[in-house]
């Protein structure tokens, strides 16, 4: 199922770089053809919050530095 507004509005919220917190479903039951090879795994995405770049992102006790020179000026 694809949800066109929730498409409009990831492209118009997020950018490369941006931290987001999704929701949505995972599924590895086939394989997609994408250009010269396949994706084994794909993600629904239901919903998504952006997030405001923090320094560090902290999960089940491990902590993640962004690259922050990955963000676009």
């Amino acid at each position: 199922m694809t949800n066109k507004d929730l498409i409009a509005r990831f492209r118009d919220t997020v950018s490369p770089g941006d931290v987001i917190e999704a929701t949505g479903t995972f599924d590895q039951t086939g394989y997609v053809p994408h250009t010269r090879g396949h994706i084994d795994t794909t993600f629904e995405l239901l919903d998504f919050v952006r997030s405001e770049a923090s320094g560090k992102l902290e999960h089940d006790g491990r902590v993640f530095q962004p690259d922050t020179n990955a963000r676009p000026s």
